[in-house]
């Protein structure tokens, strides 16, 4: 009977070590799940600066419809044709600025792709708010193609560099903003376009304008956002401006352990073989 308690004793207490050995030290998660400042700041940035900039400029051009087909009536075919194709437009940009977006990301960074998109919003912005004043649907056309491109690249990079400055347990609610945004720009687009509002003769190219200033806006903050540590180490292999973003987004200069299990996960990926979108399409034909 002695023997007996003696072994469950034993059993129990190794049962108890073996337990705390798996659980996770504070020192090392401690700050892996903070809303940092520098963390806050480029998931706003996405959500303002890029999901809601598509979001808008996918619906802004529903509301001012008739206005805009009144001003250009002396225009052939415009409501049968040029109109529908001005609003179609913006799709075949989206097409191609998602394609290239992640390329661009990966040559010049995802911070840099985000700054650079968003010389195409204020271009297409310049371009759609002059378009009465100059009265083309050439520019019209030129200026939704323009914004068609960012709101392709956006789609993209935003969600990806969301995901890459974010801890695991913020990465899930930090991933919804984009959802979040694009669905804020519909609305935002939506009841600006309102007759009483901007959606009105003289308003309609302030509204279409608009794009170009949330460009603006993100253009001036981006440069104090922190670069993707994730890209900065397993793309450009610079450790050194890594861990300096690391230590930024997470409020915290112990960021080895995410070091090192970006280095594994970055291992990981070039183990395994890349296939191309046009490698994908093409490969079974």
């Amino acid at each position: 009977m002695e023997n007996s308690k003696s072994l469950e004793a034993s059993y129990s207490s190794k049962t108890n070590s073996t337990v705390v050995l798996v659980e996770p030290s504070n020192s090392s998660t401690g700050n892996k799940g903070k809303l940092t400042f520098h963390l806050a700041l480029g998931a706003i940035v996405c959500f303002a600066g890029s999901s809601l900039q598509f979001g808008y400029n996918l619906s802004v051009i529903n509301a001012p419809q008739s206005v805009i087909e009144k001003h250009f009536e002396n225009v052939k075919r415009f409501k049968e044709f040029l109109w529908p194709f001005a609003v179609a437009i913006f799709a075949v940009g989206g097409m191609g600025g998602a394609f290239i977006g992640p390329y661009i990301a990966k040559a010049i960074g995802r911070k840099r792709t985000l700054m650079l998109n968003n010389a195409l919003a204020i271009s297409g912005g310049i371009f759609l708010g002059v378009t009465k004043m100059a009265d083309s649907v050439t520019i019209l056309v030129i200026g939704r193609f323009l914004v068609g491109i960012n709101a392709g690249v956006n789609t993209v990079v935003a969600p990806m560099y969301l995901s890459e400055i974010a801890p695991i347990n913020l990465r899930g609610s930090l991933g919804t903003l984009n959802q979040f945004g694009i669905v804020s720009g519909l609305l935002l687009g939506n009841i600006l376009g309102l007759g009483e509002i901007l959606g009105n003769e003289n308003g309609w190219p302030y509204l279409f304008a608009i794009t170009g200033v949330i460009g603006v806006l993100q253009l001036c903050v981006l440069p104090f956002c922190s670069e993707s540590p994730r890209y900065l180490l397993a793309i450009k292999k610079d450790e050194a401006n890594a861990i300096i973003n690391l230590q930024k987004l997470r409020g915290s200069d112990d960021v080895q352990a995410e070091i090192q299990e970006i280095k594994m996960d970055a291992e990981k990926e070039a183990s395994q073989e890349t296939v191309s979108i046009i490698e994908t399409i093409f490969k079974n034909s």
